[in-house]
């Protein structure tokens, strides 16, 4: 069943970027063909006296995009904002997308975040503690496995599907058969700190999944944006976005390392002053 979700599941737009590109790193996977990525390094003046000294970022973002776009998509938005979290950051195109070769399915996509995750910390020698995975909507399912599966500093969802059944069906009370990208019946088994970032009013993948999800994580940090969409929170939306990633990131630096388990729930401050210690229930207004 999950084959046969593929072509109704998948939606690789034509390529916005071209492969002949000086800076794109082409990368092997475990079945055998290249995918596409970029790494973007930022370099940070540290003050002296009578020298000019450079610093590495704090950490890397690993991210993982979304459905109908490709790495040219949100490459520029991307490396704007990155400069800003003091991270550099990898992002790669999935098996089928932009000028990677492949078909995608959910399991060429898992080895595809492995594929990117080990290039980027052995290949380019990043600390493996430093990695920050991220994923937007379907990307969350790629972003979810890696965090199972390597060391991380901590993962990002933002507007995450629970599952693709799931998308259509918000309530469904147990898994079904065929069913892919499964983020929810993986969640629990989290060790690291997550933040989930959802619009309230989501057309394509309803809060609820991403509620549903927040109480089964160990140590979350939830900010629902009130009155976004799935595609606007990175536009209209973009300072409470900002703000969440701002205050995770100082929170997931604090905790260094990221292979120490850890329990509880930590949910975002609202803009009224008012913690939520619900995490189904945290708004941002």
């Amino acid at each position: 069943m999950g084959n046969s979700l593929n072509s109704v599941v998948f939606h690789p737009p034509k390529p916005t970027y071209s492969g002949g590109d000086p800076h794109l790193h082409m990368l092997p996977t475990k079945c055998g063909h290249l995918i596409a990525a970029f790494y973007i390094r930022h370099r940070y003046v540290v003050a002296c006296n009578s020298c000019m000294l450079f610093r590495r970022s704090r950490f890397t973002i690993l991210y993982s995009h979304g459905n109908a776009e490709d790495i040219g998509h949100v490459f520029h938005a991307l490396m704007d904002r990155v400069a800003n979290w003091d991270a550099d950051l990898f992002i790669y195109d999935y098996s089928g997308y932009g000028v990677s070769e492949g078909k995608p399915s959910e399991r060429n996509l898992y080895m595809d975040v492995e594929a990117a995750y080990d290039y980027l910390t052995q290949a380019l020698g990043v600390d493996p503690n430093t990695v920050v995975a991220y994923g937007r909507s379907i990307g969350s399912g790629p972003a979810v496995h890696i965090a199972l599966h390597r060391p991380v500093l901590g993962l990002i969802l933002q507007s995450p599907v629970a599952s693709v059944y799931r998308v259509r069906f918000h309530r469904l009370p147990f898994s079904m058969p065929g069913d892919i990208f499964r983020n929810i019946d993986k969640v629990q088994n989290l060790n690291v700190p997550t933040l989930i970032l959802h619009g309230t009013e989501d057309e394509t993948v309803p809060l609820v999944a991403s509620q549903q999800m927040a109480l089964k994580i160990s140590e979350v940090y939830c900010r629902w944006i009130k009155g976004a969409s799935h595609n606007d929170m990175d536009g209209k939306y973009v300072i409470y976005v900002e703000q969440a990633l701002q205050e995770f990131f100082a929170r997931i630096m604090q905790q260094h390392p990221a292979n120490v388990m850890r329990k509880g729930v930590w949910i975002s401050r609202g803009k009224q002053g008012t913690i939520h210690h619900n995490a189904a229930q945290a708004i941002t207004t």
